[in-house]
């Protein structure tokens, strides 16, 4: 009787397996999808603000795919970068709603289709408190750095490696800062923009009472905020000489005295009084 040896198949390259050992790790952080082009992504961030709409409906993979005429499976593939960039909340398990910030930005966008760069300004100050931009914004604060740079502190930030796959999702990520306004890529540096030096390192406040947002000046406790009624004598300032530090004593007020409130003084009080304000006027006019 013939023994029938199984067939093995062989293993295959090492080259292989690493590459699928690699494909099957993923980054810590998320990132944009190097599955999916720039214009795609960016028509799915649109289609969310759509679908969500003013009352913040919960959107779901399958809502993309069917208004974007994309699977499900790539649909969301952008959604948790979009999240962690502040431009969408995380409802439930596969589900998301738009930010006010992504509201904002796709209504001017409806408006002004050509005005991109006032449309994306909403989307500018979530994504300058992600993970991404806290990493890169001292990187760029004071001046362009190699491209290839600003990928390596994104790779480490993110947990990711030099795998094809993480470094396009990386440059994916540079291209979306680029988009918002943060930086500009130029050849194989990365400028920061106008943007940079300022919204960038703010960040928003924590607004305990009072309506958000709202960087008016409010009154310290117990202090006044009408002036008192009829002043006699107001707030010493120092006259503008121009050199503040040379200024040893100065003042300012402002005196009336009625013909009634003369008679009602004794003549030593009215002579005191002229004498004081002989002596001002000499001090003024630089008499001694």
């Amino acid at each position: 009787m013939a023994v029938v040896t199984p067939h093995l198949s062989e293993p295959p390259p090492p080259g292989k397996m690493v590459r699928r050992a690699a494909q099957r790790q993923r980054p810590q952080r998320s990132l944009p999808s190097d599955r999916l082009k720039m214009d795609v992504q960016k028509r799915l961030l649109r289609s969310i603000a759509t679908l969500s709409g003013p009352g913040k409906r919960p959107v779901e993979a399958q809502d993309l795919a069917a208004s974007t005429g994309l699977s499900a499976a790539s649909a969301g593939l952008c959604n948790s970068f979009f999240a962690e960039s502040g431009w969408l909340v995380r409802v439930s398990k596969g589900k998301y709603a738009a930010t006010d910030a992504l509201l904002e930005y796709s209504r001017r966008l409806s408006i002004s289709p050509e005005s991109i760069k006032d449309a994306v300004e909403p989307l500018q100050a979530p994504m300058c408190e992600a993970w991404h931009w806290q990493a890169l914004a001292p990187m760029v604060k004071h001046g362009p750095i190699a491209r290839r740079d600003s990928v390596l502190v994104l790779m480490r930030e993110a947990g990711a490696s030099d795998h094809p796959d993480h470094l396009q999702q990386l440059n994916n990520l540079l291209e979306w800062l680029e988009y918002v306004g943060l930086i500009t890529l130029d050849e194989d540096r990365v400028r920061p923009t106008a943007i940079s030096g300022t919204t960038a390192e703010v960040k928003p406040q924590q607004n305990g009472e009072g309506t958000q947002g709202d960087a008016s000046p409010r009154p310290a406790e117990n202090e006044p905020t009408d002036p008192p009624a009829n002043p006699e004598v107001t707030k010493p300032s120092p006259p503008n000489t121009g050199q503040p530090g040379n200024v040893v004593l100065a003042f300012d007020f402002s005196f009336k005295m009625t013909a009634d409130d003369l008679a009602r003084l004794r003549p030593e009080q009215i002579t005191a009084l002229y004498q004081a304000m002989g002596t001002v006027a000499a001090l003024t006019s630089g008499r001694h």
